[in-house]
């Protein structure tokens, strides 16, 4: 037995002998010959995943497979639709060190990349059709590697885009570890039209620490430092710093990031000063162009300003540190100080915002917006869930209370400001997966320029069941949607407002009664009233999920006008005072088209 099981013992080795013979010759065959072999295969391939893409490639491959690889007159042009719409390269080389990779990973294999003389255009509204793919939510990782040195040599790019082509031209930029280096951009122009040009920084670039410095934009934005440190990408680490006056104001902030339980963790430091939010609107904002030439600002005494918001930033302190995708992770405080601020009208002259999270909790100190005597202030806490698809879903508690005594001081941007009192009270709950709102609001008296009315109150009571988070659409094979924003949604609003004024016209009283069930609207009842006279409203509308089909919606209303005496509508001597009785009824449905109805006059 053992002769007979040692016998096959001599055939093995044979075996093994011609087949590590064969490798050897095919390992001699690729060192003596893997240069045109990469750069057939290489060039083959590329040509062929761009026909793919819509994209008549022509190119050259030269280098090694072992050291690095090298593409020269690279000459791209769509063929059909595609968001890379032309490009030219002279020069891409990248050298690679599969010793450091064995070594340290992706973090060392790169050493060198160099781009020379490349024009690229791109238009991303002319990419093919996203196909249907289900994509499975993916790890947040930080860029696996850096290279150790890096020279792109007039670099031109060009994004169309709206109201203006994101354009780059005439890009340098030299990362050298053994000493300094330079950043030099002919122009650059935002999407926004935001141009800048003759943009200069030095560089210095030793052990994957990147420094820019002296960034000078214009005078109002200088940068004085850019740190990116990729030293620890090998660690998952990455350290991201920025100093400076950006829209002349100033910014100092540190961000580290690190990979961490298949999450990314952050630790931001960041304070913001002396900065205004319409300096950095009107700073970013497209010009407006009339015949191809920049068109010059119109300037209109009688008319207010444009509105949007402002404000002057004097201070904005935010500290953070956590797991992106975790809120239950978060220890934060933001602290900030705004003055000046106002939006569409409504003045206040200070925010003042203290906020906090820790131990999986979010709180709301302070938030108060003052103007003079009157002052809006919201407080609350929200519970910091596990996973950002949980917020609205779990518990929060916020109140809001408006004390506001003097309602021209607070609308004295408005063309016509609005004089009088008002009080608002209010608290948004989310108990049991469902958002709850509560608010009451009384008004009165103000006057608005061509009315008056002496007291109104408004009422809002609104519940919301949320909707569990989407499935992954991985594990269930599909692309998940939404459901519409009026599902599990109901709300009940209430009006009553008595003696108004405008212009010739008087009202003793208004009331109003909305409620909501989901996609359904119904105005229960409006009642206008004045003296004998009597108006009533009712009717009926279908929410439409796209708000671009909203006319079409389905809908039903009545009136009813019940007037002994029509020129009681009328304060006073009106000159267009008009007299009479008047009985009126009517009804009508809608279906995208209007349906069968009445009217009766009398």
């Amino acid at each position: 037995m053992d002769e007979n099981a040692s016998a096959p013992a001599p055939a093995r080795r044979i075996w093994l002998k011609r087949v590590g013979l064969a490798l050897g010759t095919l390992v001699l065959l690729l060192v003596v010959f893997h240069r045109p072999i990469l750069q057939t295969v290489v060039r083959r391939a590329a040509i062929h995943f761009a026909g793919q893409q819509n994209l008549k490639l022509d190119l050259r491959v030269e280098g090694s497979i072992v050291g690095g690889i090298v593409l020269r007159n690279v000459r791209a042009v769509a063929t059909g639709p595609s968001a890379l719409q032309a490009a030219d390269v002279d020069l891409a080389r990248v050298d690679y060190s599969l010793l450091g990779f064995l070594r340290g990973g992706m973090a060392e294999l790169l050493e060198d990349i160099e781009l020379r003389n490349a024009s690229i255009v791109l238009d991303p509204a002319k990419a093919p059709p996203d196909e249907e793919e289900v994509v499975k939510d993916q790890k947040i990782t930080l860029p696996a590697f850096f290279p150790d040195r890096m020279t792109l040599s007039d670099i031109n790019l060009q994004v169309k885009s709206q109201p203006q082509d994101l354009v780059l031209e005439h890009l340098h930029l030299a990362l050298n570890p053994d000493g300094p280096g330079e950043l030099r951009i002919a122009k650059l122009q935002l999407a926004s039209g935001k141009t800048w040009t003759s943009v200069a920084a030095a560089t210095s670039y030793e052990n994957h620490n990147l420094f820019l410095r002296n960034l000078v934009l214009d005078d109002q934005t200088r940068i004085e430092v850019v740190n990116i440190d990729a030293s620890k990408i090998g660690e998952n680490k990455l350290d991201v710093a920025v100093k400076g006056t950006v829209v002349g104001g100033s910014i100092d902030s540190t961000i580290a990031l690190g990979e961490q339980d298949a999450s990314l963790d952050a630790d931001i430091n960041l304070v913001v000063e002396n900065t205004s939010l319409e300096a950095v609107t009107k700073y970013l904002e497209p010009p407006q162009l009339e015949e191809g030439r920049i068109k010059a600002p119109e300037v209109d005494a009688a008319r207010p300003e444009p509105t949007g918001v402002r404000g002057d930033v004097k201070r904005l302190a935010v500290v953070a540190k956590g797991q992106l995708d975790k809120p239950s992770s978060w220890r934060a405080s933001i602290e900030g100080t705004l003055a000046n601020l106002s939006a569409g009208g409504v003045v206040f002259d200070n925010l003042a915002i203290n906020a906090s999270a820790a131990e999986g909790r979010a709180t709301v100190n302070a938030l108060d917006l003052t103007r003079g005597d009157n002052r809006i202030s919201v407080r609350g806490t929200a519970d910091l869930p596990a996973e950002t698809e949980q917020f609205g879903r779990v518990p929060a508690n916020f109140q809001l209370r408006a004390n506001v005594p003097d309602l021209a001081a607070l609308t004295a941007g408005m063309p016509q400001p609005i004089t009088g009192p008002a009080e608002v009270n209010g608290q948004v709950e989310v108990r049991d997966g469902t958002i709850h709102v509560d608010l009451a609001a009384v008004v009165g008296p103000v006057d608005f320029g061509q009315g008056t009315v002496k007291r109104a109150v408004v009422r809002l009571r609104a519940a919301k069941k949320m909707p569990p988070p989407l499935p992954n659409e991985e594990d269930v094979g599909r692309e998940t949607i939404p459901p519409p924003y009026f599902e599990n949604l109901t709300s009940d609003i209430g009006v009553e407002v008595t003696d108004v004024r405008f212009q010739e016209y008087a009202i003793d009283s208004v009331s109003a009664d909305v409620q909501s069930a989901g996609k359904d609207v119904t105005l229960q009842q409006l009642v206008v009233n004045r003296a004998e006279n009597r108006l009533t409203v009712r009717g009926r509308y279908e929410l439409a999920v796209d708000s671009d089909r909203a006319a079409s919606q389905p809908a039903s209303g009545e009136v009813s006008l019940v007037a002994p005496q029509v020129g009681d509508f009328w304060a006073g001597d009106a000159p267009n005072k008009v007299t009479g009785s008047l009985q009126l009824s009517a009804g009508a449905n809608y279906q995208g088209q209007l349906g069968p109805g009445y009217f009766n006059v009398y």
